[in-house]
């Protein structure tokens, strides 16, 4: 599997985007450090867990698994300036 590392990077994305989407439609109190933190910490989650589920099947990468995390949480930081700010 060449392209095995989008699998991570898709799925930490949308970890991303949504746990801050979440915490804006339930009316949180917007603050910039907690929507990082929460948004950075599904994307690495996710990034990780999705590479655990790929190792049933194939061997680890711990390339994919931290190429997905770093595109997380780029993409949270910039969800947080966006909903937080």
């Amino acid at each position: 599997m060449k392209r095995s590392w989008i699998i991570n990077t898709v799925l930490a994305v949308l970890a991303a985007v949504f746990s801050i989407l979440q915490e804006v439609w339930l009316g949180t109190t917007p603050n910039f450090l907690a929507f990082l933190a929460l948004g950075s910490s599904y994307a690495i989650s996710f990034s990780f867990a999705t590479e655990l589920v790929k190792w049933a099947f194939s061997k680890w990468s711990w390339s994919d698994a931290i190429f997905g995390s770093i595109a997380g949480v780029i993409v949270a930081v910039l969800m947080t300036f966006v909903c937080a700010l």
